[in-house]
């Protein structure tokens, strides 16, 4: 029986225990089978969860889950799942986004003025009913937690996914309409929203 010391843990073992590699001498891979999988663990506990991390950072900065593949593939199985037609093509959302400015169609909130808004209802600490409501209902999971764009809002609840019937939305007034409160509801209630929530944060200053 041949045999070979593997590079890794010394060990005198059967060349069975080894896997080809054409780059060596011998034909075999360096390490036995048992230290090339020990290995594999550690890269993946290591560098490769790293690798990983920066791989979906960049998808999200590229746009990926905003307007790119990513985003048109969970709209096109969230108009599956309800059951309603889906009228986009990846290129009409991407234009449509770039095109749309950045802000809260129902608040008009620009994204910077929303990330505080947010960020002082996450931290909130006092007795106003309507932001707590926020808090608790709106902000209730982490994903939400972390929204820093604007999310995509069908403007009829019960139309189709067109680039007619989508906006760009703040994700409080996105989740307060749901489906029971039309355009101009959400566009008074939005605004309503924001005012009360500034006036505490201005409250919060003096």
């Amino acid at each position: 029986m041949e045999m070979k010391e593997c590079a890794c843990c010394h060990r005198l073992l059967p060349t069975s225990s080894f896997t080809r590699n054409k780059r060596n001498k011998d034909g075999l891979h360096s390490y036995c089978k048992e230290c090339n999988k020990e290995k594999a663990r550690q890269y993946n506990l290591s560098k490769g969860k790293d690798y990983l991390e920066k791989y979906l950072n960049k998808q999200k900065e590229s746009g990926y889950y905003r307007y790119g593949h990513g985003a048109f593939a969970n709209m096109k199985k969230s108009a599956a799942k309800r059951n309603v037609d889906f009228e986009l093509t990846e290129e009409e959302l991407k234009e449509w986004w770039l095109n749309t400015a950045d802000s809260c169609f129902y608040c008009d909130s620009t994204i910077e003025e929303y990330i505080k808004i947010r960020d002082f209802v996450l931290s909130y600490c006092g007795t106003n009913e309507l932001i707590n409501y926020i808090k608790e209902h709106v902000y209730n999971k982490q994903i939400y937690r972390r929204i820093k764009t604007m999310t995509i809002d069908r403007v009829d609840s019960f139309g189709p996914y067109s680039v007619e019937n989508i906006v760009k939305s703040c994700w409080i007034c996105n989740s307060l309409k749901s489906n029971k409160k039309s355009k101009e509801e959400m566009v008074d209630e939005g605004h309503k929203i924001v005012k009360v929530i500034k006036e505490e944060m201005n409250n919060g200053k003096k």
